[in-house]
Formats: structure tokens, sequence, C-alpha cells
């Protein structure tokens, strides 16, 4: 993953492990990580799908995802912070 981005995403990008980050419209910055990955080992290639699939599970299978907001909407009735609707 290249991400040109700031912020929540970029950081998604770096917690995971997964891509490398560059400044938005820093073209000279993009140019070099394409340069620099093609010269990764398949291994450290392998790393870094394995990494993206990781942090994919941990932080955004469905299960895990339903599980969260389920858990969270039930905190919020029991905390009478749910409104009607």
């Amino acid at each position: 993953v290249f991400a040109g981005v700031e912020g929540e995403a970029e950081e998604w990008v770096r917690q995971s492990g997964a891509g490398f980050t560059f400044s938005p419209g820093n073209a000279s910055q993009l140019v070099g990580l394409i340069k620099m990955i093609f010269q990764i080992t398949e291994t450290e290639y392998e790393q870094l799908t394995l990494r993206a699939l990781d942090f994919y599970k941990v932080n955004y299978e469905k299960n895990r995802l339903l599980k969260f907001y389920e858990e969270l909407l039930a905190t919020n009735r029991t905390d009478g912070l749910s409104q009607e609707i």
C-alpha cells in the first residue's frame, strides 16, 4: 500500500506495517517508494501482505465489527444514551 494521506488513514498504514506513506502531493517521495518496492525480496513482500491481512482481520473483519457495534449499542442502551427514533 502506498498512501499519500495524512491523519487517521496514514496512521492505519503505519500501524499495519503493510505499506508506506508519503506526503500528499510529494511526487518525488512516491517515486522513491516505487523504486524501493521493486528492490524488496519475495520474503519482504510476503511479510507485507501477511501484515495487511492480519490488520484487516483484527480491525475490520465483518464478525468482529458486528460484535463491536452490538456491544457498543448494548452499552449505550444500559447507560441510557440511546434515543427513540
